[in-house]
């Protein structure tokens, strides 16, 4: 989650309300799980410190080249190479790898030292601390913008309406205001090829 109640109460310049804290946690976690759809991409929570956080195993394939694409991640603490049936068939250490881009606290790829990835579906295992690291400042404004605009105009959220052919459905109506404070993420998409 990318904002607090402190920053929020900060932005409007008033305590939420109780019926506002009564969803405040719902509408922050989603607005974070917007960013990341929005961009692709993950942090650590606003407050979290990036040596508290916890490595998670993730499973992936095989490529069967020396380099192989992941999403956001810090802090490796284990890669394997796995069998058919999930068991580790080759552990590899810090010397058998290097992890890019160099320069950037998110890393995205791990290129193997004098082997390749073995082609594969589910034989890869890498542990590791996933997300782009710490939140950066702006991201936290813009979610602490959105999370405020959000409980400033929840009694008067327009709603488009439409129907078609007997299905009908409605969408929330986001604001221009809201189109221009979103646009300012842009620069943190990983677009995936």
């Amino acid at each position: 989650m990318y904002t607090d109640q402190t920053r929020v109460e900060a932005y409007l310049g008033r305590d939420l309300t109780d019926k506002e804290m009564t969803i405040f946690e719902e509408i922050v976690e989603t607005i974070s799980k917007f960013i990341n759809t929005y961009t692709n991409n993950s942090w650590l929570n606003v407050d979290a410190d990036e040596e508290e956080a916890e490595a998670e195993e993730r499973i992936f394939d095989g490529s069967g080249s020396r380099e192989l694409f992941l999403p956001p991640f810090s802090g490796v603490e284990a890669i394997n190479i796995l069998d058919s049936y999930g068991n580790i068939s080759l552990e590899l250490t810090e010397d058998d790898y290097m992890v890019l881009p160099h320069n950037d606290t998110a890393k995205t790829s791990i290129i193997l030292r004098g082997r390749r990835f073995p082609d594969g579906i589910g034989n890869i295992s890498i542990e590791a601390v996933w997300g782009g690291g710490e939140v950066p400042a702006s991201v936290v404004t813009v979610c602490t913008t959105l999370v405020s605009n959000f409980i400033e105009n929840s009694g008067s959220m327009g709603f488009k309406k439409e129907s078609i052919e007997g299905y009908s459905y409605e969408i929330g109506d986001i604001g221009n205001d809201d189109k221009e404070i979103i646009k300012q993420l842009d620069r943190y998409k990983i677009i995936s090829l």
